[in-house]
């Protein structure tokens, strides 16, 4: 590969912006970007991220990593694809860890890293959240079918 071409690909935090994008996309569910530069030697940043089932893991992931390599950028190793409760995705500068969220609690990966810097990453779009939705039980949703 020529240096212009390896100089136009996405890295260190552009890299994380557009992991975060993708996985976002694909509705991924509490983001946490941590800079663990000063820790560690073998990357940049961490992403942790969940999502809500093995399937909704594997839709993330297979997104993240088929946009990627669309841009030449590919995944030096891919851990935990065959059960898709958590799911290691090495970049290099950064790696993503995809949790199915029981999993995410038990590991409890963010506690683990508590000294690194975690990394603002804007808005999150609302979606719908179900501990939000109050029922009204004066309100009959079938009372047009009497």
């Amino acid at each position: 590969m020529r240096q212009d071409e390896q100089n136009t690909k996405l890295q260190g935090k552009a890299l994380l912006e557009r992991i975060v994008q993708l996985a976002r996309e694909k509705k991924g569910v509490n983001l946490v970007a941590l800079d663990v530069s000063k820790l560690v030697y073998y990357t940049n940043y961490f992403l942790i991220l969940s999502g809500r089932t093995d399937l909704h893991v594997k839709g993330i992931a297979k997104h993240v990593e088929k946009e990627l390599a669309a841009a030449d950028i590919h995944a030096i190793t891919v851990e935990g694809q065959d059960f898709h409760r958590w799911v290691l995705m090495d970049y290099g500068e950064v790696m993503v860890q995809l949790f199915l969220e029981p999993l995410r609690d038990l590991y409890e990966l963010e506690k683990l890293w508590a000294d690194a810097p975690i990394i603002e990453l804007g808005e999150e779009e609302k979606g719908f959240d179900e501990d939000e939705f109050e029922s009204d039980e004066s309100d009959d949703l079938f009372a047009d079918f009497d």
